[in-house]
């Protein structure tokens, strides 16, 4: 199976913290962990993850461990859903988390109408 977006991760990860080689990443990288720290988070928070995902696999280990409100999804071949980041279906993934947003970040109706008092 082609990979298309193989190395992207890599190549960006470079760029985005000005490395020139895959081994300075690789010895920086660890720093970069929620491992420990999943109580910090504290705004409501979607986890999702594509089944044989390699990336992702961690996705309910994270979720499980949150404190604050959270929603795990799990994307399945049966959701016609595979690749990292959702690929081969990104518009049910945006359903999904603009679904979820809806419920977080409804409004009263006293708030849409502009009365604060």
């Amino acid at each position: 199976m082609k990979k298309p977006a193989a190395g992207w991760a890599l190549r960006r990860n470079l760029w985005v913290h000005g490395l020139s080689t895959p081994m300075d990443y690789f010895r920086m990288a660890p720093e970069y962990t929620l491992k420990g720290r999943e109580q910090l988070i504290q705004c409501p928070t979607f986890v999702c993850a594509t089944e044989g995902d390699d990336l992702s696999v961690n996705g309910r280990v994270l979720a499980d461990k949150l404190t604050c409100p959270e929603e795990y999804v799990l994307f399945t071949a049966d959701d016609d859903v595979s690749g990292h980041c959702e690929m081969s279906a990104r518009s049910l993934f945006h359903r999904r988390v603009y679904d979820w947003l809806d419920g977080v970040l409804a409004l009263t109706p006293t708030a849409r109408e502009g009365n604060h008092g």
